[in-house]
């Protein structure tokens, strides 16, 4: 595919953000933060995850942190009715796989589609 300002612009943020999360924290490759919520809100059958209760700590040195309960261990003092996604439930769903392949088609596909209405492209 011809490079254009957008897939420039594109390539340069994922580079840029690899290069800086591998001198980090040592990550093999970029984290895709927002194009990976995109595509769960609109094909969330890419996805796998388990639900988990999660609660944010409010006081003390770890406030503002969050804390999945991975072991259960409120396993007696919360509802595990399905339905209950609020305070007394497992009230998160931790996303743990996706299908790589499938989300690069959409991405790339999205890009396509961007390219063509895109006004840095038109400059």
């Amino acid at each position: 595919m011809p490079s254009t300002p957008l897939r420039h612009t594109l390539s340069t943020n994922l580079i840029f953000f690899a290069e800086a999360y591998r001198a980090k924290y040592g990550f093999l490759r970029p984290p895709l933060h927002d194009a990976l919520t995109v595509a769960f809100i609109s094909h969330p059958e890419l996805f796998q995850g388990t639900r988990y209760r999660v609660d944010v700590v409010t006081e003390g040195i770890a406030a503002g942190a969050t804390v999945v309960d991975l072991w259960q261990y409120q396993k007696d003092t919360i509802d595990q009715s399905e339905s209950n996604w609020g305070r007394n439930g497992k009230n998160v769903l931790v996303l743990e796989k996706v299908d790589v392949d499938a989300f690069w088609r959409m991405f790339l596909e999205a890009v396509r589609v961007a390219d063509e209405v895109c006004p840095i492209n038109k400059m």
